[in-house]
């Protein structure tokens, strides 16, 4: 099954380096040992949207983070002249074959995009980061940079209009939640088919 229904606790916000204020907040608010999905629930309600980013990428399967860091640098390409500037659709086409795939040969095709983006010249606005980020994340089994993905979409989407950010926010947490619900088995397997035990771990 997927994590939707997994219980946030304080040992698990904890080991995972959640920040004070937010574990302040959900003891204030009766959020610990509550399902996921509700903890969701109530941080988009609340509007706190960038500690809702935290959280949903972490109780995510890998393909899960993975279409929803891809999800997001896409809402991010549309402030970009395409095909002047390839380069986050090139690192955005990388994700989507490690999330068809996930195979050694494909994370490092996005490791590589990520590393040539990286070097680049383009490499300068929040489009770029969001691209940047999802192929990092595809490459290295990083959770942490399936959520930046989503606040650099946010960004862009602020370069264009300042009141737009929480609206792309809240865009990109709507799809992600909907990845939760559709229960997606909680594997991640490499090359040989063994469960990677790390897929799913923090990277800081």
């Amino acid at each position: 099954k997927g994590r939707k229904n997994m219980k946030i606790s304080e040992k698990w916000l904890t080991e995972r380096n959640a920040c004070e204020e937010g574990l302040v907040w959900a003891q204030k608010n009766n959020l610990l040992n509550t399902e996921a999905i509700s903890c969701l629930d109530h941080l988009v309600k609340e509007n706190k949207l960038n500690w809702a980013n935290w959280l949903i990428v972490r109780v995510m399967t890998r393909p899960q983070y993975l279409a929803y860091a891809i999800y997001a640098a896409e809402q991010a390409i549309g402030f970009i002249d395409y095909p002047t500037n390839k380069g986050p659709r090139l690192a955005i086409d990388a994700v989507k074959k490690v999330l068809e795939n996930d195979t050694e040969e494909n994370r490092a095709a996005a490791y590589a995009a990520y590393a040539n983006y990286a070097n680049g010249v383009a490499y300068v606005d929040n489009v770029a980061y969001a691209a940047n980020f999802a192929a990092y994340a595809a490459s290295v089994y990083n959770v942490a940079c399936a959520a930046y993905a989503a606040s650099y979409a946010a960004y862009a989407a602020a370069n264009v209009d300042t009141n737009a950010a929480d609206e792309m926010r809240l865009k990109i947490l709507n799809y992600g939640m909907e990845l939760l619900k559709e229960e997606q088995p909680m594997e991640n397997r490499v090359d040989n088919g063994t469960y990677n035990k790390t897929a799913d771990a923090d990277y800081y």
